[in-house]
């Protein structure tokens, strides 16, 4: 599971871009291939439904039909607007010395 983070929200993800990130995957040890997109980024403008829409929709489709193309099939997506993921703590300390991302439910309040 990988994507192309360095594209640009919006911009088309190129066959040429994605092949080459296939193949430095399948030159790793363990007989790896590329599978799942993490994620295929959605536009901001996509997210609120404002501005102008056409060429992000174009551009996203051709993102997955390039994809396709070069038979990476499932792609995760998220539809969140003004940021693609977070959690409640964003430096929570390991046992073992190190730092992660941590949601915790209690400090979560529920409307509805």
């Amino acid at each position: 599971m990988t994507a192309l983070h360095d594209i640009p929200y919006g911009e088309v993800w190129p066959r040429e871009e994605i092949s080459r990130r296939k193949a430095l995957i399948a030159s790793a040890p363990g007989n790896m291939h590329w599978a799942v997109v993490e994620s295929l980024p959605v536009h901001e403008d996509i997210r609120r439904g404002q501005g102008k829409l056409g060429g992000l929709f174009a551009n996203h489709r051709q993102s997955l039909a390039n994809l396709t193309a070069e038979a990476v099939h499932t792609v995760c997506c998220t539809f969140m607007p003004i940021l693609d993921w977070t959690r409640l703590h964003l430096d929570a300390p390991l046992d073992a010395g190190g730092h992660c991302l941590r949601y915790s439910r209690a400090p979560v309040r529920f409307h509805g």
